[in-house]
């Protein structure tokens, strides 16, 4: 692939993004996302450069989306090149610990962010379920239930209160 086929794709890519975006740094932007980690109709044309040859597009990206006239920078052959690398275990790679402590952690937060909704409802006032999915969401009203922090009103369909500690 050359870079002059890759220069009239950025183009119409920065064509389109024009009609989408009003300021400059928004069809920036646009084109960025699309240019470096979209494919173009499916054909996935993923743009891996070295970092200085990205930066040279970047920069008159910003030039040619201000004046529409800038050249483009680059010619010919893109190099396609095998590039080879290794990975040091014992120096790249982290481990990372167990989440089991984050999962507690997360779970209590859930538990407290509930008792904390419930505490808002009215003390002594029943409520149909759906007044508290309105106030809440379905998701947080089917916490607050599960935890316990709202209990059903014995003889009244679809009613709950706060639960008295």
């Amino acid at each position: 692939m050359t870079w002059e086929e890759w220069q009239k794709k950025i183009i119409e890519i920065v064509d389109i993004c024009r009609k989408k975006q009003s300021n400059t740094q928004a069809i920036f932007d646009c084109v960025i996302i699309n240019v470096f980690y979209q494919d173009w109709e499916h054909a996935h044309y993923y743009l891996t450069l070295p970092f200085d040859t990205q930066k040279e597009i970047t920069t008159w990206l910003k030039k040619y989306i201000k004046d529409g006239e800038t050249p483009f920078p680059l010619s010919g052959e893109i190099d396609n090149a095998d590039v080879n690398f290794s990975i040091d275990f014992a120096a790249d790679v982290e481990i990372v610990p167990s989440y089991d402590g984050t999962r507690k952690s997360n779970e209590q937060r859930g538990k407290d962010t509930s008792k904390e909704n419930a505490a808002d409802l009215p003390p002594n006032k029943a409520l149909h379920r759906q007044e508290i999915i309105n106030l809440y969401s379905k998701g947080k009203f089917d916490r607050m239930v599960k935890n316990g922090d709202i209990i059903h009103v014995e003889g009244k369909r679809g009613y709950y209160q706060r639960k008295l500690e």
